[in-house]
């Protein structure tokens, strides 16, 4: 029996809607709104047991002084952009030597960088003039302002040194220009040759004149001159009042916020690490093939379905099977009994709805399972086995009964099977050839594919192929590795439908109690009415 399933072409895109984002947000919320509860706890204590914290702020000007005043020569640094100013406060030494001068010791090079992570510089650029101002925060309100005092003036200092190394540097080039010359006079005159020395010295001599003028000038000028710089203050640093820190409100917000987003990560991650099967179109895509229907269980009751999609789910499998005959459909699961407990009764009795004469097969002769979930011990049928054993037993089934009307038909299994696979595999094809003329519908309530080798044993009589029925929240590994094992074993996957879930609303009841021994039956929604019947 060869298998055909479908492609992923053939398979819808899943999209992502706001609907399963909202879905998945409320899943996660649980996890989320515990990590945030103690990440804000967290904060709220570690916050009240924190030193208050002040800030101090001093403002400096940078403009353009005019190049006099009165009578006074005025000497100022180039204009460079304000950035440098606080490049200037972050990356060099003028926070280091302020400290050292303020508290009046050597600094270490680990307390400069934890002191800048209490300092802020900001910038504000204008077309004329710029504001710098620095910020100081610090336990003690008095040392903060004069921490923020101190580097402001060591800012002032090291922008007017600019305008002195200016000058000094001018000097010194002029300086170095008229050794140069003197140099080259006394090498011309010491090479011997006279006109040439003679040229040389008149044109050494009149750009030393020259030289020596500059020099004078500038000596004159540095000596005349006052040196001022670009900074000025706008505003003096002074002690707050008003603690600044530590924001009590703001950190338990900030950690109850990283808590959320902590949370849902956390959760992401453990469902990316999660096999189990959350949704339909999940299960559609891990076994490459259709899912006919989703059975969600009525929450009073967990072995019932919906009726409404229990019709779904034959309504979809009769159109896959519409151009099959005889229909003889397995049904089966991945590894355990619960997640198929209760589709087949639930399938058997739909199609006997829809008008299809059914009949529904427990081969389940480990009897390890929950069996059909319908009485029938008050019947003396034989059981699937004596027929596997016996092909010309004479066949009696128990009819199901509902709303007073004959339903469908069973075969149950009476006794325990030693050799259940080998009986499955022997006799079990020419039984249901046997019978399949007889009935519209056959259903075959299989164990399930991983777990016994029953299944695959009894799947060349499911000339219709299997639907493997996977609940919510089962391995998807191993519903993968049983629609592979089928696959390589040449049964037809007909699809799949998904167990699981609850509904708020439970159908009308229909009574029936049924029990197997060493395990709890579903409840069957027909009559607990049970008749022989001979074939």
């Amino acid at each position: 029996m060869s298998s055909v399933l479908p492609t992923r072409e053939n398979q819808s895109t899943e999209r992502v809607n706001l609907r399963s984002i909202v879905s998945l947000l409320l899943r996660g919320a649980p996890i989320a709104l515990v990590v945030a509860l103690c990440a804000g706890v967290v904060a709220f204590l570690l916050t009240q047991r924190m030193d208050p914290s002040y800030q101090a702020s001093a403002s400096l000007l940078a403009s353009r002084p005019a190049s006099s005043f009165g009578n006074v020569d005025l000497i100022t640094p180039p204009p460079v952009d304000p950035r440098v100013y606080q490049r200037a406060l972050l990356e060099g030494d003028l926070v280091k030597t302020a400290m050292e001068r303020l508290g009046g010791e050597e600094v270490g090079e680990a307390q400069v960088i934890a002191f800048k992570r209490r300092m802020r510089v900001s910038v504000e650029n204008q077309e004329i003039s710029s504001v710098i101002t620095i910020e100081i925060t610090d336990t003690d309100p008095v040392r903060a302002a004069d921490y923020a005092n101190a580097i402001a003036n060591g800012l002032i200092d090291w922008d007017r040194n600019r305008a002195r190394e200016m000058v000094a540097n001018s000097i010194s080039a002029l300086e170095r220009s008229v050794t140069q010359l003197d140099s080259e006079i006394a090498a011309a005159v010491a090479s011997g040759d006279a006109a040439e020395a003679q040229r040389l010295q008149a044109l050494g001599a009149t750009l030393r004149e020259q030289r020596v003028r500059e020099l004078e000038a500038a000596r004159a000028r540095s000596a005349s001159a006052v040196i001022v710089g670009l900074l000025e203050n706008l505003s003096v640093a002074t002690p707050p009042i008003m603690a600044s820190g530590p924001r009590l409100v703001f950190n338990v917000f900030l950690a109850v916020l990283l808590g959320l987003v902590l949370g849902y990560g956390v959760q992401f991650f453990i469902w990316s690490l999660s096999t189990s099967v959350k949704d339909r179109e999940e299960l559609s895509a891990l076994l490459d093939t259709q899912v006919l229907g989703e059975l969600k269980r009525v929450r009073r009751n967990g072995t019932r379905f919906s009726p409404d999609q229990v019709g779904f789910f034959r309504a979809s499998l009769l159109s896959v099977l519409r151009n099959v005959r005889p229909r003889v459909i397995g049904i089966s699961s991945p590894e355990d009994y619960a997640d198929k407990q209760g589709v087949a009764v639930s399938l058997a009795e739909s199609l006997w709805r829809s008008g299809l004469r059914t009949l529904l097969i427990d081969a389940d002769l480990r009897r390890k399972g929950p069996g059909l979930g319908i009485d029938v011990s008050k019947t003396e049928t034989p059981g699937l086995e004596t027929y596997l054993q016996d092909q010309s037993a004479p066949l009696h089934t128990v009819s199901i009964t509902a709303d007073s009307k004959i339903a469908f038909d069973i075969i149950p299994v009476r006794t325990l099977s030693k050799q259940p696979s080998e009986l499955l595999a022997y006799g079990f094809e020419a039984f249901i050839k046997r019978v399949d003329t007889a009935y519209d519908v056959i259903v075959i309530d299989l164990p399930p594919v991983l777990s016994y080798p029953d299944a695959l044993a009894a799947a060349p009589a499911c000339s219709s192929g299997i639907v493997l029925a996977v609940s919510v929240g089962s391995s998807g590994k191993q519903a993968a590795s049983a629609a592979a094992l089928l696959q390589m074993n040449e049964v037809e996957l007909r699809g799949a439908v998904l167990t699981g879930g609850s509904l708020n609303k439970e159908p009308k009841p229909m009574i029936a109690n049924g029990r197997r021994e060493g395990a709890a039956a579903p409840r069957a929604r027909v009559s607990a009415r049970v008749t022989q019947r001979q074939k």
